[in-house]
């Protein structure tokens, strides 16, 4: 079954529309085409007009960013939102996964550029490096004033250190 609107493709095994509602509820194999993003899934349910919904099992690549990854689900909070549940991004390339962030929480907002991740860690090349609470981070590369990442050392000189550096995004040229 394919089902489309505007910009959104829908291909899947079966699908039920309600007119009244506005609400596609598909199934079994899924895959779901909007301006370049491709994410996969087993099951759908989405108002359409509001682009509300979620998808369960997804599997992800986000062309704005070239993000991509996995979770156990997707929510769709209106155009270009997601939040993603129990799952994890990289922006690496497809076939390398160098690293990737996990979360319990991840929500990407494509129309503020802004990423946030809650209760979860960053794995370097299958090892986990960096536990965190919460984190922000913008989607377009663009600079941002914030917490750099720790730098943890100790000598015989100075005895135990931590240095959290903080970047403050004045000027382009500073």
């Amino acid at each position: 079954v394919v089902v489309s609107r505007d910009n959104l493709t829908v291909e899947s095994d079966w699908a039920r529309y309600q007119v009244q509602d506005d609400r596609l509820r598909a199934g079994d194999t899924i895959t779901l085409h909007k301006e370049g993003d491709v994410l996969t899934g087993t099951q759908l349910e989405m108002t359409l007009n509001t682009r509300q919904g979620d998808l369960l099992d997804p599997v992800y690549q986000m062309a704005q960013n070239a993000a991509r990854g996995d979770a156990v689900r997707l929510i769709f909070d209106g155009p270009n939102r997601y939040t993603i549940k129990d799952g994890r991004m990289t922006t690496c390339e497809p076939g390398n996964n160098s690293w990737y962030l996990h979360s319990s929480t991840l929500d990407l907002d494509y129309n503020t550029n802004l990423g946030q991740a809650w209760n979860g860690w960053i794995e370097f090349k299958g090892t986990p490096i960096f536990y965190y609470p919460w984190l922000d981070f913008t989607l377009d590369n663009s600079r941002k004033s914030g917490f750099l990442a720790p730098k943890i050392g100790a000598s015989s000189k100075n005895g135990f250190q931590l240095q959290t550096p903080y970047y403050f995004n004045l000027a382009p040229n500073y």
